[in-house]
């Protein structure tokens, strides 16, 4: 589960953008004194995003979530094969 705090005038970003739920009342962050809305989403449920409109922006131009500007499991997994091999190019160093 991913939290995250907000401020009351982003839940609706956040809920539409990545599929955040608020899982309680607003309150008042002491630390910044100012109010927030605690917001949780699965990992489960962003992955299943990044696997249906990752990478495909252009196909689906009207989708108003984040989505689709996100790496592709093609991508993603291309990416993690570079960061292993310069982690172990760091290694043998």
């Amino acid at each position: 589960m991913l939290l995250i705090e907000v401020n009351p005038r982003h839940v609706p970003f956040y809920r539409r953008a990545l599929g955040f739920e608020p899982i309680g009342p607003e309150r008042t962050n002491r630390k910044v004194n100012a109010p927030a809305v605690l917001l949780c989403a699965s990992f489960e449920s962003i992955a299943a995003g990044l696997k249906r409109y990752g990478g495909k922006h252009r196909e689906f131009p009207n989708e108003r979530s984040l989505f689709p500007y996100g790496f592709s499991p093609q991508e993603e997994a291309g990416i993690l094969q570079r960061l292993k091999v310069l982690d172990a190019e760091q290694r043998s160093v």
